[in-house]
């Protein structure tokens, strides 16, 4: 890579880390809103997936991104995200006031993912896109080191005020500026943007890749499993071991894996490795919901074969729309990408909350996992190979 690539990719995870630790922030609120004890589980549920409503807006972000610029959208999601944290403070006791302000966090959060992955899949040619996205997405695993057990601290000491105002609003003041750093980008592949197919034209177009429509299953696949993770902290409480250990664990193997392993990422072929990644993660899943994962230590342990796998899995998933998508469609599959991953986590935490209220949130993590499990192990063999060995 050049020296200005490098620098690209400093500012790329300044901006990610920011705008991750916003995110991960939140992963707490589930055991804050327990311990207010004004919400039920379907309540909490709905709190946590209604975040990512703004799914939907997902595959429109790149035709925003044209009209108005990366800077101005980046600008505006940093302020519906500020807008969404200041009402969540002023009404934490309306149900109604809390979900209306997690959309509004929630779109500003989407607004800035989609147009961050576009952004950076232009920024960087195909070749090196992987170490690419190994470092970028490496900066959004440091948040689960440093944000989340600093927020855990708050909540357990009863901070409220602290915990959803200084912190969130912090990491917002810094995905903010950061914009203001990344250098300015031809918008697309072709120098006319009327050349550049529609939305409808792009979608069809895409729809009819093989190797597209892979990307979009898979990560949804992966995103099934990992939505999961936003009740672990529920299923922690349960079994009364306290869950930052997990994500520490996590976040160190990941960002590890993805910084040492860069390399190695540009040299294996995604399309025979992606699927893994999906077991080993449904497969933790399935043993963390399991009697035998009853203390601190083996929680922690199971994050670590998690964030190994999902540290090679979610960059080698971003380098894979390089992959299977023409230039000019990539931005278009990079919102579909967002909106498939975006979909799970807004549909997820209430599935989960509602399998839990039936039968237990130890069952509703098994069924889950289970079914991603078998899902991926079919996509390796009937789709994945079978698509490498073309190529080769």
């Amino acid at each position: 890579m050049t020296n200005a690539e490098n620098r690209t990719i400093l500012k790329l995870s300044l901006a990610t880390f920011a705008i991750m630790s916003f995110a991960g922030i939140f992963f707490l609120l589930p055991g804050w809103l327990a311990r207010q004890g004004q919400m039920d589980l379907r309540q909490i549920g709905w709190i946590m997936g209604i975040f990512y409503v703004s799914t939907f807006l997902r595959p429109f972000v790149g035709w925003l991104v044209e009209l108005v610029g990366f800077r101005t959208l980046y600008r505006a999601s940093a302020g519906l995200c500020a807008a969404g944290v200041l009402a969540f403070g002023v009404f934490q006791g309306s149900f109604p006031a809390l979900l209306v302000s997690r959309v509004a966090m929630g779109t500003g959060f989407s607004l800035f993912a989609v147009a961050l992955t576009a952004y950076q899949s232009l920024a960087f040619p195909r070749k090196g896109s992987g170490a690419a996205f190994a470092l970028s997405s490496a900066a959004g695993i440091l948040p689960l080191l440093v944000v989340t057990p600093l927020a855990e601290w708050l909540v357990k000491r009863g901070s409220g005020f602290l915990f959803l105002f200084p912190l969130p609003l912090a990491a917002l003041l810094v995905a903010f500026m950061s914009a203001e750093f990344l250098p300015d980008l031809p918008w697309g592949s072709h120098p006319d943007r009327g050349s550049a197919p529609g939305l409808a034209e792009s979608t069809a177009r895409l729809l009819k890749n093989r190797g597209s429509r892979a990307v979009v299953v898979s990560i949804t696949l992966f995103c099934m499993a990992d939505a999961l993770l936003l009740n672990l902290a529920s299923l922690a409480a349960e079994k009364k071991v306290v869950v930052s250990g997990f994500f520490m664990a996590l976040a160190v193997t990941s960002f590890l894996t993805r910084v040492l392993g860069r390399s190695a990422l540009d040299r294996i072929p995604g399309a025979k490795w992606v699927s893994s990644s999906n077991g080993i993660v449904a497969l933790v899943l399935m043993v963390v919901a399991t009697p035998l994962v009853d203390s601190p230590s083996r929680l922690a342990a199971c994050g670590v074969l998690y964030g190994f796998a999902s540290g090679y899995g979610y960059p080698l998933h971003l380098a894979l729309i390089g992959e299977t998508a023409p230039p000019e469609l990539r931005g278009h599959l990079s919102s579909l990408f967002w909106f498939f991953m975006g979909l799970c986590y807004f549909v997820m935490p209430p599935l989960v909350g509602r399998l839990a209220s039936l039968a237990g949130l130890p069952f509703a993590f098994q069924a889950v996992a289970f079914l991603v499990f078998v899902s991926a192990f079919f996509m390796h063999y009937r789709v994945w190979r079978p698509m490498a060995e073309n190529r080769e």
